[in-house]
């Protein structure tokens, strides 16, 4: 089949102007550049608890899974111990964290616009994403980046070392944009 030169621009610029009508402009914020979910808080069991299996749609996250915990919801972290590769908070989320329970995290902490993280016994050797207004407390926690970690985002950060609190690591620490607050 032959075409015209002036009958393949024709169906090319059509063929183009359809699919532009179907093409979605995406914006990414913090909270959508964490990894794929393994498995997604949906507060199924009722009681905000991590450690309640029907909280979550995959169950409670694993060893080197990566958790995430969508807008507008409230957590509390009241497991022994646990190492999730990457945690994102969604918008609006707030995560609190009991005495006596150990957060590791491998990967990266993405914490979505105007939310409060609160955490006791964190262990952070990974990087941080803050978005606008968000909050992340560490009381006596240690942020050990394994690498070259950055810290990012509009947000604020404070670390209250107390007696057991830390900075270390063997990598450069990048603070790009946040406040941080050492104390």
């Amino acid at each position: 089949v032959h075409m015209s030169r002036s009958l393949s621009r024709r169906v090319l610029r059509t063929l183009l102007l359809c699919i532009g009508r179907f093409v979605v402009p995406v914006i990414v914020t913090p909270a959508a550049q964490a990894a794929v979910c393994d498995t997604t808080w949906n507060d199924a069991g009722g009681d905000d608890r991590w450690i309640t299996g029907a909280n979550w749609d995959n169950g409670v996250p694993q060893v080197g899974e990566n958790a995430c915990i969508p807008n507008g919801m409230s957590v509390t972290y009241d497991a022994t111990t646990v190492t999730p590769a990457n945690v994102t908070l969604g918008d609006d989320g707030q995560f609190s964290h009991s005495l006596g329970a150990t957060l590791n995290m491998t990967g990266t902490l993405t914490l979505g616009s105007n939310t409060t993280w609160d955490s006791f016994s964190t262990l952070l050797t990974g990087s941080v994403v803050l978005g606008d207004g968000a909050v992340l407390t560490l009381h006596d926690a240690i942020y050990n980046p394994a690498a070259d970690s950055t810290i990012s985002g509009t947000g604020a950060i404070t670390m209250q070392t107390g007696s057991a609190g830390d900075l270390q690591g063997s990598g450069a620490l990048t603070l790009d944009g946040p406040t941080m607050t050492i104390d």
